[in-house]
């Protein structure tokens, strides 16, 4: 019984067999197999035969497999005249003869039923390059069809490149990318208008650096050729670097990128190009060589100098130095409260540092008590230094935007700065309770309004301040001059007093006269109906809030500390922010802020608080 249920099955076994042997093809009405119908392909109507154009066009085809479907288009081009000799003409009937089925590599292979086709182009803005397209399909059986081709034109008008960043200032250098420095980015962006009048297409970039010279007159764009390239940025070994584009995949030049952050770079001048190309692979042309004074010779926006510093303390150099004083007060003869002896001031604050064991031939001073940008340094200078000591006695300015932002990327280099002044960043607080972080400014009506600064973000980002304080100007009170002293906060820091023949000199001049002297005093001796006592408290010092990463080193000391609003709050602070490179934890920069000048404390506990804070940045 089981036999007979399984024999009915034989006939449709037998025809399973049969069409897998025969692979399922298709069969004549005989039962024979039935011959393959090769695929037709077509152009379509847009666009037509022997248009010209100015950019890489898309252009459509189709195809029809009566007996299955299409698999694969594939195109090619041919120049119809040889650019090196013009009476060499490709005659298209013979080619399409010549063309070996399967086609070469040499043949664009496509799914889809049209492309956006990269036509030769010249790079003479006068001439066109006539050229054929040829298309084939392929079907589902492996058959081509016959060959359908047309003619288009091309002309072309090279890109222009143009660099966004501008490069007139000094770059300091560092060998990472870090929280705080962040390299030199440049960008730069194509343009075609000529063939391109509205939307800009995209291109691709290949940029180069070459240095370090010595000078920019070293630099002559001609002579900038393979000869100078090295396997890769070394910012270490006496050789010239040519750092340049790469695209990882093809392991070409041309990149897409307009941006390249830069870094790991020596001291001294490098050259600076990016030129693009556009769909046709033609080059910008405006790049050119320079003049002996490292100029361009002509108008072209894609090429420029640098002028990089790597910090002398990461370079190994021997000229190395120790400090740098940038003296910032006015010394202004105008202003109460304010001292005139430039020459006494400095030669307390070189004695101390001599004291402290750090020769004068280590230190170099920068007068700017005209408020120079800089702080009165040339901005080259500031890295050649291990640390910078900023003054700024007078109260009536604070630091200049300029140079804060110097000090800036000098400390983003792992610079380290020491400040003592007073109201040294006034601009972060207008009054009573404004902090740094909160910045503010005034309109034109005077009225407070919430703002912007420099002085408020350095002293946030770079002293960790979170805000600061300073006595109104009621000269019926002495509210503006009560410092006498200040509490040790610190195990490295005592307690200290101030020279009282030095802050009679400030709290008792000025044209505006400080608490102390009587309004209709033309000579400085104290009012009779005035205790003649205040007039040895230091005025114009403002307290500081901190935030949680700094450290308090010395606190406000009032003479009548029970009533005092600022008895106890911080004068000196000082901060260590770290960073991270790789996987290891170090010093970004070290900085402090003394918020009274160490020139009217006791000499010898001036050198004391002078010497706890040279070990603390390393100097000694």
């Amino acid at each position: 019984m089981q036999i007979k249920r399984l024999l009915w099955l034989a006939p449709l076994i037998i025809m399973v067999a049969v069409l897998y042997l025969t692979g399922c093809s298709k069969l004549d009405l005989g039962g024979g197999p039935k011959e393959n119908i090769r695929p037709k392909v077509y152009f379509t109507n847009i666009p037509t035969d022997s248009i010209l154009f100015s950019y890489n066009p898309a252009i459509s085809w189709y195809g029809i497999d009566e007996d299955g479907i299409i698999e694969e288009y594939y195109y090619k081009l041919v120049l119809k005249y040889n650019p090196e000799d013009s009476s060499q003409v490709v005659n298209p009937g013979a080619f399409v003869d010549s063309v070996t089925i399967p086609p070469d590599s040499s043949w664009t292979a496509v799914e889809s039923s049209g492309d956006v086709v990269k036509l030769y182009a010249p790079e003479d803005t006068l001439l066109s390059y006539e050229q054929y397209i040829f298309v084939m399909a392929k079907d589902d059986d492996g058959a081509f069809s016959l060959i359908k081709y047309r003619l288009f034109a091309r002309i072309n008008h090279p890109p222009d490149t143009h660099l966004i960043t501008d490069f007139w200032r000094t770059f300091y250098s560092y060998p990472y990318l870090t929280e705080y420095f962040k390299g030199l980015t440049v960008e730069w962006i194509g343009s075609d208008s000529s063939d391109f009048p509205d939307a800009q297409p995209s291109f691709e970039y290949h940029w180069a650096l070459f240095g370090p010279y010595a000078t920019p007159e070293e630099i002559n764009a001609s002579t900038l050729d393979s000869n100078d390239v090295y396997t890769a940025l070394d910012s270490t070994s006496n050789k010239m670097v040519r750092w340049e584009s790469l695209d990882t995949l093809s392991g070409g030049v041309w990149v897409t990128e307009e941006t390249v952050t830069l870094y790991n770079l020596r001291t001294g001048y490098y050259f600076f190009w990016v030129m693009a190309r556009d769909d046709a692979f033609v080059v910008d042309s405006s790049f050119v060589a320079l003049d002996s004074l490292g100029n361009p010779t002509n108008d072209t926006t894609s090429a420029g100098i640098i002028h990089v510093m790597q910090p002398y303390w990461n370079s190994g150099s021997s000229e190395l130095k120790d400090i740098l004083i940038i003296d910032d007060s006015g010394y202004q003869n105008n202003a109460p409260g304010v001292f005139t002896d430039s020459a006494t001031y400095r030669a307390f604050y070189r004695e101390i540092l001599d004291s402290c064991g750090v020769p004068a031939s280590k230190v170099d001073w920068y007068d700017n008590h005209q408020g120079t940008d800089t702080g009165g340094a040339n901005p080259d200078d500031l890295v050649k230094y291990k640390m910078l000591l900023i003054l700024n006695d007078d109260w009536t300015k604070e630091l200049g935007d300029s140079a804060l932002v110097w000090y800036s990327r000098y400390l983003d280099v792992t610079g380290q700065i020491m400040v003592t002044g007073r109201y040294t960043f006034r601009d972060v607080a207008r009054g009573e309770n404004y902090p740094t972080y909160v910045i503010y400014g005034s309109d034109a009506t005077g009225q407070t309004i919430e703002g912007d600064n420099i002085p408020g973000r350095f002293a946030r980002d770079y002293l960790n301040l979170y805000g600061s304080h300073f006595p109104g100007w009621q000269f019926q009170t002495n509210l503006n001059q009560e410092m006498v002293g200040a509490y040790g906060a610190h195990a490295d820091f005592s307690d200290i007093d101030f020279d009282s023949t030095k802050v009679v000199l400030v709290s008792h001049r000025g044209s505006g006269y400080w608490y102390g002297w009587g309004p209709d005093d033309s000579t400085p001796e104290p009012d009779d109906s005035i205790m003649a006592t205040t007039n040895y408290y230091l005025p114009a010092v403002e307290y500081l809030e901190r935030q949680n990463q700094s450290e308090t080193l010395l606190k406000f000391r009032s003479y009548q500390p029970y009533v005092s609003a600022f008895d106890g709050w911080p004068v000196a602070v000082r901060y260590e922010a770290s960073m991270e490179v790789g996987t290891e934890n170090r010093t970004a920069f070290k900085t402090s802020y003394f918020s009274f000048p160490l020139f009217y404390v006791e000499k010898s506990q001036a050198i004391q608080v002078m010497q706890a804070m040279l070990q603390w940045y390393g100097i000694i």
